[in-house]
């Protein structure tokens, strides 16, 4: 027990000799501009360089889609007239052929 004690005590009072380990100058600046160089050179290939152009490009192509569908909704008003007198005759095709009765199997 007594050895272990001292050696315990070995260990505690060698830590009043440690002394503060010192960095060469300018050692924060150095590794600050290596990371920030690093860092620099990694391109994300999901970003594209131009990034103006893509924004410009992705908003024409929506508005396009836009005007698109707005003249699409317009133009189907307008044939919906057209569109009764079709189901009118599919009523009167599937009456004149009785597909509207069900069949017992």
């Amino acid at each position: 027990m007594k050895n272990i004690e001292i050696q315990i005590a070995e260990t505690l009072n060698s830590i009043d000799d440690i002394q503060k380990a010192e960095a060469p100058y300018f050692f924060n600046t150095r590794v600050q501009a290596k990371l920030n160089q690093r860092l620099a050179s990694i391109e994300t290939p999901w970003l594209p360089k131009w990034k103006p152009i893509w924004a410009i490009t992705t908003l024409t192509i929506l508005l396009s889609i836009n005007i698109f569908s707005v003249t699409q909704k317009y133009k189907s008003k307008k044939t919906n007239s057209t569109n009764n007198t079709e189901t009118a005759n599919f009523e009167g095709f599937s009456n004149t052929y009785n597909l509207n009765s069900a069949l017992p199997y």
